[in-house]
């Protein structure tokens, strides 16, 4: 594990991450979806309640809570194996325990719903479109629980 600098913040990083983040030792600042993190500084209040809609390898996830420890967090996603690199991200920092969730959000309530994964870094090509199956040599068909966000 090493500590790094993602947006400015201080970040520590599960040798895993490789690939995703930069996992080695005197990193500049790693600048990660910037725009959408600057929106985060300036949207997150303590003790809100935030849901991470597709929240992929938990990065962002991770940013977060770094940002605004306090958080009640809701991580989503319908490919399992990512989530498990937000856990590793969230076990070697010090926010909250966030909430990982491996469900599809969407319009309506349904449980059994198609959903085609993409294995490895390839899996921001997982999808409900069948399609996908034309594009990539490797998926997997899992069926999963969709769920709405009612607010």
């Amino acid at each position: 594990m090493v500590t790094i600098p993602i947006n400015g913040l201080q970040v520590k990083v599960p040798k895993k991450l490789a690939g995703i983040v930069p996992v080695y030792r005197d990193v500049p600042d790693f600048k990660y979806e910037i725009e959408t993190y600057r929106g985060l500084q300036q949207g997150l209040k303590p003790d809100m309640t935030v849901f991470d809609v597709g929240c992929n390898f938990g990065v962002t996830t991770a940013l977060m809570g770094t940002l605004q420890p306090g958080l009640n967090i809701h991580a989503f996603d319908a490919v399992d194996f990512v989530l498990d690199y937000g856990r590793a991200l969230e076990k070697v920092n010090d926010f909250l325990p966030i909430t990982w969730n491996n469900l599809l959000v969407g319009d309506e309530d349904k449980q059994g719903v198609p959903f085609y994964t993409v294995p490895s870094f390839r899996s921001v090509a997982s999808t409900r479109n069948p399609n996908i199956v034309n594009k990539v040599d490797e998926y997997e068909l899992v069926h999963l629980e969709m769920i709405t966000l009612d607010t």
